[in-house]
């Protein structure tokens, strides 16, 4: 995390560019985008920064950095369906309910649970359901993630031009012969 903050300060833009590639950056990872080993939120940060002329570094970097709330990942999304859920439909939706099961650690490598989960796979990821949890949750993520991103280019920005102003002075200043 100290590594992508000395790289996001250290990238050569003006403040502002910096600042937005960051609440843009913040902002796409607060989006239910999720496709195992296709870096869909990179690439899509890198695109909405070139549409607003930010840097694209800087929200890439951003967008990598805000993974480490993964642990928190699923308490944030379950706010985010909440938040679209109610704004949607005016009253919080019910509670799921989930069907447990224990398994055992060569369950998990069987044909059988294999076959089970894709079943489950097709009966569930439907146009259904997309409409009924990503559309509310996708919402709720726009919800999110704007307050999050306008406090996140403030404090990058504050943090970029101090750091801008330190060097530029440190470069300005005459060598002390001492």
């Amino acid at each position: 995390m100290v590594g992508h903050f000395h790289k996001l300060i250290q990238i050569h833009d003006t403040p502002h560019s910096i600042a937005g590639g960051v609440a843009i950056g913040i902002f796409i990872g607060f989006t239910p985008l999720f496709v195992p080993f296709v870096p869909l939120k990179s690439s899509l940060s890198i695109l909405v920064s070139w549409i607003f002329r930010c840097s694209k570094t800087a929200s890439v970097i951003a967008v990598t950095a805000h993974d480490v709330i993964f642990p928190v990942w699923p308490l944030v999304l379950l706010w985010e369906y909440r938040i679209g859920y109610w704004l949607l439909h005016h009253h919080l939706p019910d509670r799921i309910r989930v069907e447990r099961r224990h398994m055992t650690f060569e369950g998990w490598f069987s044909m059988e649970t294999f076959h089970s989960w894709t079943q489950w796979v097709h009966e569930h990821l439907s146009w259904v359901f997309f409409a009924k949890i990503l559309g509310p949750t996708m919402i709720g993520s726009v919800i999110v993630g704007i307050p999050a991103a306008v406090i996140c280019y403030r404090i990058a920005l504050k943090i970029v031009k101090r750091y801008q102003a330190a060097l530029l002075l440190k470069i300005n200043l005459p060598d002390d012969p001492r």
